[in-house]
């Protein structure tokens, strides 16, 4: 089975348990991928995490039932498994710009996100058969920041993915003569099976404040 196969597996068994706890050993399970590798493969097809893409499929079945339901928002809200009804708006607010209850009486358009088809039709890369490969590169310096969570922590909360947006991303101008300015890395070290170091990285020179950490034999990085 092909890995676009076994991610659309995984992505068909979200939008059928949209109202239910989904868990990152189930989808593992479902995609007969350890969970380390699930949730790389996944961010790599799909384009953004786990847990990010589960939310906005929740808030797209959220529109619906503001549209189609006499349901009370704090009903949707926990039938969407959000924790709070609090934590339901902050989250609608953010993606639409609206509160549901503002919506649902203007019935303003907004912009759900649809399922995602890795094999439909108009997907070149799926039909093309393309797979994943992994590339051995010759060994190179690089610049980067150490950062520790775990597979669950970043599932659940997207912690690499705010990690990289809210710390990272305000130091890169720190490293200078960048071997290729519109790229970035990142190194994971595998540790205990739900544990990883993530870092993201950038091949140049740094500047003062990166002492330099032998990660592996063959790799060499500069972490804060």
């Amino acid at each position: 089975m092909s890995y676009y196969c076994r991610i659309q597996d995984a992505i068909d068994y979200i939008d059928d348990n949209l109202n239910q706890d989904i868990t990152l050993d189930e989808l593992a399970k479902v995609s007969c991928l350890s969970k380390y590798y699930f949730h790389r493969m996944f961010s790599a097809m799909v384009g953004e995490s786990v847990m990010s893409y589960i939310r906005k499929r929740r808030l797209g079945r959220v529109v619906k039932q503001l549209n189609n339901t006499s349901l009370r928002i704090i009903d949707i809200a926990l039938d969407n498994k959000f924790e709070s009804q609090e934590v339901f708006i902050r989250a609608f607010v953010k993606h639409f710009g609206i509160t549901p209850a503002k919506y649902r009486k203007l019935q303003s358009k907004i912009q759900i996100s649809d399922k995602i088809s890795l094999l439909g039709m108009n997907n070149a890369t799926a039909r093309s058969g393309v797979q994943p490969k992994i590339v051995v590169h010759e060994a190179k310096k690089a610049v980067g920041i150490k950062f520790f969570t775990t597979n669950k922590e970043n599932f659940e909360k997207s912690t690499v993915e705010k990690f990289h947006v809210e710390v990272f991303n305000k130091r890169i101008g720190e490293i200078h003569g960048k071997v290729n300015a519109n790229i970035i890395y990142g190194i994971c070290e595998n540790g205990y099976e739900d544990e990883a170091i993530f870092g993201p990285i950038a091949f140049g020179y740094p500047s003062k404040g990166f002492p330099e950490v032998p990660v592996k034999k063959d790799i060499v990085a500069h972490w804060v």
